[in-house]
């Protein structure tokens, strides 16, 4: 794999280089950023989401606005970022605490970056956020720490 990598890359910069100046990719728009980027996504709506340390902001990629940007929303890792497909719907899954030992639900209006709803927060590490949008769901999977059975079992659903 790492063989091909290499192989796309020196390839990409070849063909770049080789082609007449007036047909070269060119620099379409900059921002400045508050800390360094720690992930991005495009969207089904067509937004690019950039997650850093210190904020969640949505940029309008052909032109590089800013559409919305929350400080509050720090430190969020894209494994917990979904989208409720066809909708303008994120689902974050908000880890707190002490090694991820809180989590809680939030739903963002993509366009706005407005918070549609929360759920209360729940004791337990988060192990995946997925969204089922004919059946109007968000699921929660994660290890609950607080409410163990008698046998010990740990895992739990939570469900909106």
């Amino acid at each position: 794999m790492k063989k091909f990598l290499s192989t796309a890359l020196v390839l990409a910069l070849f063909l770049t280089q080789s082609l007449p100046p007036a047909l070269a990719a060119k620099v379409a728009w900059e921002t400045k950023l508050d800390d360094k980027i720690s992930w991005s996504q495009v969207t089904y709506f067509g937004t690019l989401l950039i997650g850093s340390n210190t904020s969640l902001a949505s940029y309008n990629p052909e032109t590089g606005e800013l559409m919305w940007k929350r400080d509050d929303l720090n430190k969020i890792a894209p494994f917990d970022v979904r989208e409720v497909r066809g909708l303008p719907i994120i689902i974050l899954g908000l880890d707190r605490g002490l090694g991820g030992m809180k989590t809680q639900l939030e739903s963002i209006n993509m366009a706005t970056g407005e918070t549609l709803w929360k759920t209360d927060t729940i004791n337990g590490q988060p192990l995946g956020v997925y969204t089922i949008p004919e059946k109007n769901l968000a699921l929660l999977v994660i290890n609950e720490y607080m409410n163990t059975s008698k046998e010990g079992e740990s895992n739990g659903v939570y469900v909106r």
